[in-house]
């Protein structure tokens, strides 16, 4: 399991101190590798590492395969690497964090191993710091804060099939919902009948259910249906502009029931928008602005200039250099 640790790896050392941050979700797994001005020095990229979907020898794989990419590209030696922060999803308990931790040490030994649910990677990766909140709106949803305190509170994140509203996953369901109801007549006509067809390479309506219960399943076949109703709603379509305009306010409410626990509604703080679903633009974030600032006039909407992975990283130089 370690040799590519022991041997190709061994070469062209700096001896400069590095960190590792991963940010981990229901698609992909990223690593990057930073320095300590940083700057980031490899990148690294592996299948989705939630063991709740994927299990944990799966997880284990991802996670190895990223890191030693990162590791390979910025030329360097895990010898170097004072500590890992990974931000992973459906990493929520202590028997989620004890699993990680026992994956990650099988990889290698890091001096310093840190494990947040993927959301605080998010959050740091638009405010360098554990402070303000965060709503991912990605393959799921999830929205998660820190006051001034350090107090933490989170919404969502429950899963597909248990109310991440407003996810890619939510969002591909909706459109598949008024594709079937338009069919029935139970609902408006809608251009995404024609073009989730063509995208699916499907001849007609009925064709979706052999493909909707095609097995394994998986989260991201319906999520990945999410572009082609920005697209459609981009067009003009008033179903697809309705599904995007009910994602916000879902995700707004999400952010609001964690401005709410953490008393945070008469403060300003940055609000954080992470996610592929956000790339929709005022389809999406329009209403959810509008939601949040009805009850939470000081929030500053930030969308990230790093990757969730480089947030990780800066967690684990926050951490590593307080001590």
């Amino acid at each position: 399991m370690l040799l590519f640790l022991t041997s190709s790896l061994l070469h062209n050392s700096s001896n400069e101190r590095l960190v590792i941050g991963v940010d981990g979700g229901g698609t992909k797994t990223v690593a990057v590798v930073m320095d300590e001005r940083k700057v980031v020095r490899g990148r690294g990229q592996g299948p989705s590492s939630n063991h709740n979907n994927v299990g944990p020898e799966a997880t284990a794989a991802a996670l190895r395969q990223a890191i030693q990419q990162a590791i390979a590209e910025a030329n360097a030696d895990l010898e170097d690497v004072v500590g890992i922060c990974l931000c992973l999803a459906g990493v929520d308990r202590p028997a989620d964090h004890a699993l990680i931790t026992e994956l990650v040490r099988g990889i290698y030994p890091f001096p310093r191993i840190i494990i947040h649910n993927d959301a605080v990677g998010a959050l740091a990766a638009g405010t360098g710091r554990l402070l303000g909140v965060v709503v991912i709106a990605g393959t799921g949803s999830i929205a998660y804060g820190f006051d001034r305190r350090g107090r933490s509170a989170r919404a969502a994140g429950w899963g597909a099939l248990l109310a991440d509203y407003g996810g890619g996953f939510w969002i591909g369901m909706e459109a598949l919902h008024a594709v079937v109801r338009a069919e029935d007549g139970r609902g408006p006509e809608t251009k995404l009948t024609h073009r989730i067809l063509a995208q699916l390479k499907l001849r007609a309506p009925r064709d979706l259910i052999p493909w909707t219960y095609e097995q394994p399943f998986t989260w991201h076949r319906f999520a990945a249906l999410a572009s082609v109703v920005t697209e459609v709603a981009r067009s003009g379509d008033p179903v697809a502009r309705d599904i995007l305009r009910r994602a916000g306010h879902h995700l707004a409410d999400s952010g609001l029931a964690v401005i709410r626990r953490l008393h945070m509604q008469d403060e300003p703080f940055d609000f954080v928008l992470a996610g592929s679903v956000w790339q929709a633009g005022d389809l999406v974030q329009a209403p959810m602005r509008e939601a949040v600032l009805a009850q939470a006039p000081h929030a500053r909407f930030v969308i990230p200039t790093r990757t969730p992975a480089e947030g990780a990283a800066l967690l684990a130089w926050e951490e590593i250099t307080r001590e």
